[in-house]
């Protein structure tokens, strides 16, 4: 066994890995609740908050160039067909999350993101990992959801109401 196989065997995996584009889905090819469903399943969201999730609409539309937006006053997510997945609903949501914290509540999750970040390995190499993260501190909770789901760190998983 080469040295590169050997040390991909300590190297973290992420929980939940990007999914790529399916660019054979189109709209109507297929049901994006069930979509949903299969996020709110492998993201483990508890059943107490479901109708909570299940009230917001996908819409699938080519009108935007980015993957999804999450419009929260609609409780809507625009996404595009070949990016509709759980992750990039995870996303989403976890941009929904966020915005049901406290002013203070935001700061906190700011102060306590850093420490976490230097003490927890999967929260580092999925940093590391994924550059979006570093774009704002509201990417680097939704894509902290996004890739660790139940392993984000303990320290954080009281700033993502209605997701733990």
């Amino acid at each position: 066994m080469c040295i590169e196989a050997i040390m991909s065997l300590f190297k973290p995996q992420l929980p939940h890995p990007e999914e790529k584009p399916d660019y054979s889905r189109f709209i109507g090819s297929f049901n994006p609740d069930d979509i949903m469903d299969d996020w709110l399943l492998k993201w483990e969201v508890p059943q107490e908050h479901w109708a909570y999730w299940l009230d917001y609409k996908i819409v699938l539309s080519y009108q935007y160039n980015v993957p999804a937006l999450i419009w929260t006053d609609k409780n809507e997510i625009w996404v595009r067909p070949e990016w509709c997945n759980p992750g990039v609903l995870a996303h989403e949501f976890a941009h929904e999350s966020y915005s049901l914290l406290t002013e203070t509540a935001k700061s906190m999750f700011e102060y306590r993101f850093n420490p976490a970040l230097q003490n927890d390995k999967l929260l580092k190499f999925c940093y590391e990992q994924k550059p979006y993260m570093r774009t704002s501190i509201t990417e680097a909770h939704a894509d902290t959801y996004r890739y660790l789901g139940q392993k984000t760190p303990e320290s954080l998983k009281g700033f993502y109401p209605k997701l733990f």
